[in-house]
């Protein structure tokens, strides 16, 4: 739940084979918006990733909460990387088209101990208030269900979080349930895929 909040699913779709994607400058793009694209994640990412995950303010609702070392970054970002082949999804990197910066990240990310897929999104300060989140969010979304077919995505966040919250709301997801996990409270969104998706 990376403000960034995990969406999940039960069911792990199969890779379509028809899954297409958009190359771009070398870079396997997933998704792309007016003013956003998400891509595979690549070790040059690294500093300005740390950069974004050591402000306290942008962390606060991610995970349990608190900053993140250069170390703890790099982990995190090998994980993402080896997802992508291991998976055939994972969190990719969110560029603001603008600018050719990393603006933040957003992607699906499999949760072993609740055996479900999570959306996660998370952004550097400056992109707040935006409408980033929503507008790739949306993407991935579409890209979990008719992409690579899971049958049902979910959304965790802080009961306080009323941004991310609003975020949950706007690209579809339902409220289910509070539910207890990583040592916190938090509320428990879904969204299945339609009979035809």
């Amino acid at each position: 739940m990376f403000e960034f909040n995990f969406i999940r699913s039960n069911k792990l779709g199969k890779l379509r084979t028809s899954l297409k994607f958009v190359t771009k400058k070398s870079m396997m793009i997933i998704k792309e918006t007016e003013r956003l694209y998400a891509r595979e994640y690549r070790e040059s990412d690294l500093k300005k990733l740390t950069e974004i995950c050591k402000d306290d303010d942008v962390m606060r609702y991610i995970g349990m909460g608190g900053v993140m070392t250069t170390d703890q970054v790099q982990k995190m970002l090998n994980n993402f990387m080896r997802s992508y082949s291991e998976k055939g999804y994972g969190i990719y990197a969110v560029i603001n088209k603008a600018t050719g910066d990393l603006a933040g990240q957003c992607g699906l990310n499999y949760i072993k101990s609740l055996n479900e897929v999570e959306i996660a999104y998370l952004f550097e300060k400056e992109s707040w208030g935006k409408g980033y989140a929503t507008e790739i969010s949306r993407e991935i979304l579409n890209f979990g269900l008719t992409g690579i077919g899971l049958k049902k995505i979910v959304a965790l966040a802080y009961p306080e979080n009323k941004a991310s919250i609003k975020v949950i709301n706007k690209i579809g997801l339902k409220f289910e349930k509070p539910i207890h996990i990583w040592e916190r409270d938090l509320n428990y969104y879904s969204i299945e895929a339609k009979p035809d998706e």
